[in-house]
């Protein structure tokens, strides 16, 4: 057998084992990877402040995520009311809303765990709607009363953002929305005006911002 031929059998066999040995790590590193460590629960801090500041305004937002390597699972809750006056009476609305999806996590390599997130949700409310107005009739001006009950919406929402561990199980973060695409009922008395969570019917896109404060709860025998 020539130098040649033996030594392109030493480097194929080498080859093979390598590879062989690069699948078993890249598969059992791919299974811890993918592993949750931890559940993080948390409450909006805009919300909490404006329902302080605002009068006729109530909104209580939480949130919980999960992590599967870059990946989080995310599901943010409410209770939204709100008491508005118009020229010629008065408005109101209540609800509450739920939004779940994904963000994806860019500080793969952090061994911190934070983030620099971009993500996608899907947004769902049910809320009712009143309002009452003056209008001149023949008679003089009677007050009206159209009323909404148990209108559902939905829409869609990208987000980006920052989770940032501050102290141990505390974090602190921000999230961005760009909201889009509301979907209303047509067979109302009167067109929805609000959707809890969502905003503005006519604002198409519509902004939002959020301010979480969370505490993380690793899972057994994880960090």
């Amino acid at each position: 057998m020539s130098i040649f031929k033996l030594t392109g059998i030493l480097v194929f066999v080498s080859a093979s084992f390598v590879h062989g040995q690069n699948k078993k790590e890249i598969t059992k590193d791919s299974l811890i990877s993918f592993r949750p460590t931890g559940i993080r629960l948390g409450t909006d801090l805009v919300g909490i402040i404006k329902t302080g500041v605002t009068p006729g305004f109530s909104n209580q937002e939480f949130i919980a995520d999960i992590d599967f390597h870059r990946y989080y699972l995310v599901a943010e809750a409410g209770r939204y009311s709100r008491d508005l006056s118009i020229s010629n009476g008065d408005y109101a609305n209540s609800g509450s809303y739920l939004r779940v999806g994904v963000d994806v996590n860019f500080l793969v390599k952090d061994p911190d765990k934070n983030m620099f997130f971009l993500g996608f949700r899907y947004g769902r409310a049910r809320y009712d709607e009143r309002v009452r107005y003056l209008t001149e009739t023949e008679y003089g001006d009677q007050l009206k009363l159209s009323e909404n009950s148990e209108v559902t919406s939905g829409w869609m929402e990208l987000t980006t953002g920052l989770r940032i561990k501050v102290w141990k199980v505390l974090w602190m973060g921000y999230t961005g929305r760009l909201k889009f695409a509301p979907s209303t009922p047509s067979t109302t008395p009167v067109a929805p005006y609000d959707i809890p969570g969502y905003g503005l019917t006519f604002k198409q896109p519509w902004w939002g911002f959020s301010y979480y404060v969370m505490m993380r709860i690793p899972f057994q025998g994880q960090k």
